[in-house]
């Protein structure tokens, strides 16, 4: 039987494996080329490719979009473009992607995103749902957004993966900000009363699934959040 070891270069992680040498027995081949600040990837079932692109390092923030790409590699085209509402400074960006396990019925596409809206300074992180019609994202929905007023511009987190033994719920990855480097006595990423420093579990509506270890009254902004799923993490990129 044929091993195929798919490898997706980060934007933090091109130098490292570049510098690898495969085993003999691997072969390496590009897929796909070209993107401009790569951070998170996933297939459609019928092999498609979609890719999220950060939107850059710096307080301009460009390209940030989720791109489509046929199975063998080549373009197809842009899925939806988040420049104008994406803050990319530092960490920041559009980072997680993941297609729904019943999408050849519902054609969902769920992307992370820390948002700015810079005529009124609001930051947010938001998990927003496509609907894929002919390679394009449609029909745009919020089920995930929370606002947040920390300066930093790093440990954002914002890697999304389906459980598959739970096709209905969501796991989101919220980094503590860095909070604990500006005052560590703060301790955010151990306090059940806030998102930063966790894995958060919503349902794909976007509501909260009252099984959750730390649900108490199913209102995230008092008493513990409800819908952390476990705590105490710095800056989680990524789980399977």
């Amino acid at each position: 039987m044929k091993k195929i070891l798919l490898v997706f270069f980060s934007l933090l992680l091109i130098t490292c494996l570049n510098a690898q040498t495969l085993p003999a027995t691997y072969t390496k081949t590009s897929i796909v080329t070209g993107l401009q600040y790569p951070s998170d990837f996933d297939w459609l079932p019928d092999g498609r490719y979609i890719v999220t692109q950060k939107g850059g390092v710096s307080s301009t923030t460009s390209n940030a979009t989720i791109k489509i790409f046929k199975s063998d590699g080549s373009t197809i085209g842009t899925f939806y473009d988040l420049t104008d509402s994406v803050n990319a400074n530092g960490e920041h960006g559009l980072h997680g992607i993941a297609v729904d396990p019943d999408f050849n019925a519902n054609h969902y596409v769920y992307a992370y995103y820390t948002y700015i809206l810079k005529s009124k300074n609001i930051k947010a992180f938001r998990l927003v749902r496509f609907t894929e019609a002919s390679n394009v994202g449609t029909n745009p929905t919020l089920i995930f957004n929370h606002i947040y007023t920390s300066s930093n511009t790093n440990h954002v987190g914002g890697i999304i993966r389906f459980r598959p033994s739970e096709p209905k719920k969501l796991y989101i990855q919220i980094g503590e900000l860095a909070y604990e480097q500006t005052n560590p006595t703060n301790n955010y990423a151990n306090k059940l009363t806030n998102p930063y420093g966790k894995i958060l579990r919503i349902n794909t509506d976007g509501t909260i699934p009252t099984d959750n270890p730390f649900y108490d009254d199913g209102k995230p902004l008092t008493g513990n959040d409800d819908r952390i799923w476990s705590y105490g993490h710095r800056n989680s990129f990524g789980m399977c």
